[in-house]
């Protein structure tokens, strides 16, 4: 298919044709990535008309479990309206391999017609999300997604690249995730737009409300921490209702905010496309190992040894 032939059956609603684009993006087979970098090249800059929101938080907080009920909430508010979710999963260091299980834990969300959830292997790449998770958002808002929802790894307090990828920041806590202090640590929640104390039922009930408590003295006043249970539709209401606000509020801004995103997230791609075609040169490669042996062979300190591979391929 041509860029144009697909851009023209994601705007017509092709759930094939998103899911097959969004696999070409993460693919890296060289003949893959030309004809990824040829369709993204061609999809028109971000109109803004959808809004991204990241949903990050510590493993077991509940991620999965609150896309799925603030997926149902919205959808059932906005009958005409799409849903698309990037779900992020931790890839294993030997095999690069992910479980992408995420899926499975929105049994319900999963099977909407008007929802969308797609799984993504996070690879080696650090902070939370995936190589090309930008490209892939731009894919979703194609295809007509009105609220795109990116689930992070679930790594702690690392995840800082979501801010350049989504308008809005949720912050997920639990109240039996370790002492205050350590979930109060600035990282993560200085990104926050939106802090959920999630498990807020039943006998962890108070635990979480004292929670909160905390996390409201240690955060700017201008971000508010809800108590949060994903078993109550009362609770994700008033989350949603939370999002609506600020989605009209960013509403005027959220263009420029995603050019500047763009440009924010260059740095990183730039980053990883050397180290990718860098990886895929002969003599590179065969300067790298021969540099390790001599590195564990205490021949060579790492750094002299990086400064010698620097400039004997630069130089």
């Amino acid at each position: 298919m041509t860029p144009e032939e697909w851009i023209a059956a994601l705007q017509q609603g092709d759930r094939r044709a998103l899911a097959k684009a969004l696999t070409i993006i993460e693919s890296q087979h060289s003949e893959d990535e030309a004809q990824a970098c040829a369709l993204v090249e061609r999809l028109p800059l971000s109109a803004a008309t959808s809004l991204r929101i990241g949903i990050t938080g510590p493993p077991g907080a509940g991620k999965s479990s609150l896309i799925e009920a603030l997926g149902l909430c919205y959808l059932s508010l906005f009958p005409e309206n799409r849903i698309g979710v990037l779900s992020i999963d931790p890839s294993s260091p030997l095999s690069q391999g992910s479980i992408l299980a995420d899926k499975t834990r929105m049994p319900e969300l999963s099977r909407h017609p008007r929802a969308f959830i797609r799984p993504a292997p996070s690879g080696q790449f650090l902070g939370g999300t995936t190589r090309h998770s930008q490209e892939a958002l731009q894919l979703f808002e194609a295809a007509g997604c009105n609220w795109i929802l990116v689930e992070t790894v679930g790594t702690g307090q690392s995840e800082h690249l979501i801010r350049h990828l989504v308008d809005l920041v949720v912050v997920l806590q639990v109240p039996s995730s370790g002492d205050a202090l350590q979930a109060m640590k600035k990282g993560i929640l200085e990104i926050a737009d939106l802090i959920a104390v999630n498990k807020a039922d039943g006998a962890t009930l108070q635990a979480a409300q004292i929670f909160a408590s905390e996390l409201a003295h240690a955060v700017p006043s201008h971000t508010p921490v809800l108590l949060l249970s994903t078993q109550q539709s009362a609770s994700v209401q008033a989350l949603l209702q939370e999002v609506l606000k600020r989605e009209g509020q960013q509403a005027p801004v959220r263009v420029e905010k995603r050019l500047s995103q763009r440009a924010a997230y260059f740095p990183v791609e730039l980053e990883n496309y050397v180290m990718q075609h860098l990886a895929q040169s002969s003599k590179f490669v065969a300067l790298q190992q021969s540099y390790a042996i001599r590195v564990q062979t205490q021949s060579i300190h790492p750094w002299r040894a990086c400064e010698a591979v620097f400039r004997e391929f630069f130089v």
